[in-house]
């Protein structure tokens, strides 16, 4: 049973660093995004602390074996957070599909990215600037103060996704 908790926590570590490296980027264009994460972190943390209190209630044992185990409770406290966020993530993405609407925005500020060469905008919407990841392509064609047609969509958990920038015409 232990070896299969184990096991368990090393899948779920490496799902986590997998989903990281694939689906981190579209956090980028979720409106609201830092209080996206504290939400959705929160939810998983939650959800973390339960599944460890049941492994401590089934096993006991479980949580004395040093710093292989250590490391394997820390898989499943923070693995479980980020697949919390990264499948809210993922559902407001799928969900923001169906209710695209366009949003008009300015752009306050541009920038690269100097360790890895990603492309941010800063774009002020209603009274709030917040930071996207645009394609290098739409990126390269907006300019700051430019006003801005986002493509957006509302997803089922009340969030919006921008899907693209474009300047107004």
């Amino acid at each position: 049973m232990e070896k299969m908790l184990d096991i368990l926590a090393w899948i779920i570590l490496i799902l986590t660093i997998l989903l990281l490296r694939f689906l981190g980027n579209s956090l980028e264009n979720i409106v609201h995004e830092k209080n996206f994460i504290l939400i959705y972190l929160t939810i998983g943390f939650s959800i973390s602390g339960v599944f460890l209190l049941l492994i401590y209630k089934l096993r006991p044992s479980y949580f004395i074996g040093g710093e292989t185990r250590a490391s394997a409770v820390l898989s499943y406290f923070f693995g479980i957070a980020a697949l919390t966020l990264f499948a809210a993530a993922a559902f407001t993405i799928q969900t923001a599909q169906h209710q695209k609407s366009i949003l008009t925005a300015i752009i306050t500020d541009k920038s690269i990215n100097a360790r890895y060469h990603t492309p941010y905008l800063n774009i002020l919407i209603g009274n709030k600037v917040e930071r996207f990841q645009p394609s290098k392509r739409e990126w390269d064609k907006i300019s700051i103060a430019d006003t801005l047609q986002l493509i957006v969509g509302k997803g089922r958990l009340n969030y919006y996704y921008v899907f693209s920038f474009s300047e107004e015409e």
